[in-house]
């Protein structure tokens, strides 16, 4: 296999998908560190290694049935979109051999975390929510992810459900403080994807392609991903009354100005100016990432 071959293969792994699981997982399990749990590494990373195994088996699943889901949508930034797998430069059979490994690889490690004990009734929830959930959005006929609820899975499985993994993998049990820090995540998650998928509106309602935007209009996209944006810091604000640290709420509030940025770009594009996308696109995902950073930081230091 040639130095393209792996840089195919590279990119079909979604690596930038791959990282956001792998930042998020870390959030869920920062949260049982600040509550005073001891961190077992090899557990820590068993359930690490189980998350990215279920991705990319998943991935390329999709590969294999030409349905790839594109979760997280991170078409221009680097690694780029991966498009449906062609016998012209890999048989399609190579690919589900790869998912096949892949899954196998995670079921095995969701039986060595039985056997070491810390499989319980909510882990077993969560990850046969994410492992339905991620096989939905590739199995054709299905394919949520390219349909108009596919924003919707993408942030219920990323920004919800892999920090609740981390969480319950270390204590076996919710807290509050993670549905303090995923909605706010959420919103600013969900308004990344608008902005994101915004270029495409043209082109995705002339192939009568189903998503989110193409159901509300690019104009009322617009107002909702600035609605989300505002929401979000606004709930970050209001943890403060409900005991949350007011030094890791302010620290969140470092990604505000790129989120006033976003909300003042978009309203710029309402009335006629020229818009950056590329800048836009990689403010709004800087927005989530240093949101979702400084959240996990603060919960590892304290």
């Amino acid at each position: 296999m040639n130095k393209k071959s792996y840089l195919i293969f590279l990119r079909r792994a979604r690596p930038l998908h791959l990282l956001t699981a792998a930042l998020l997982y870390g959030l869920g399990a920062g949260i049982a560190h600040y509550l005073g749990w001891q961190i077992d590494l090899g557990v820590y990373f068993l359930g690490q290694a189980w998350i990215t195994s279920l991705q990319v088996g998943t991935y390329f699943l999709g590969e294999y049935f030409e349905t790839p889901a594109e979760l997280g949508l991170f078409n221009r930034l680097p690694f780029g979109e991966a498009s449906p797998a062609s016998s012209a430069d890999t048989p399609k059979e190579l690919y589900l051999q790869i998912s096949t490994i892949f899954l196998i690889f995670a079921f095995g490690l969701a039986v060595l975390l039985a056997v070491l004990g810390k499989i319980n009734t909510p882990l077993i929830f969560v990850m046969s929510i994410l492992f339905l959930g991620y096989l939905v959005t590739v199995f054709p006929n299905i394919n949520l992810a390219a349909s108009e609820y596919g924003e919707l899975m993408t942030t219920f499985l990323l920004v919800i459900l892999v920090p609740a993994f981390g969480l319950l993998i270390i204590t076996g049990e919710f807290h509050r403080l993670l549905w303090i820090v995923a909605f706010p995540l959420s919103a600013l998650h969900y308004s990344m994807l608008i902005v994101i998928q915004l270029p495409m509106y043209a082109s995705n309602t002339a192939k009568n392609k189903t998503t989110l935007l193409t159901r509300l209009g690019w104009r009322r996209g617009i107002q909702l991903h600035n609605l989300l944006v505002l929401t979000a810091f606004l709930m970050v604000g209001l943890a403060i009354s409900f005991g949350f640290p007011s030094r890791m709420a302010l620290s969140v509030f470092l990604a505000l100005p790129f989120g006033v940025f976003q909300v003042w770009s978009l309203i710029r594009l309402t009335e006629g100016a020229p818009t950056r996308w590329k800048a836009l696109t990689l403010t709004s995902v800087g927005t989530f990432a240093l949101a979702t950073y400084s959240f996990a930081y603060n919960f590892w230091i304290s």
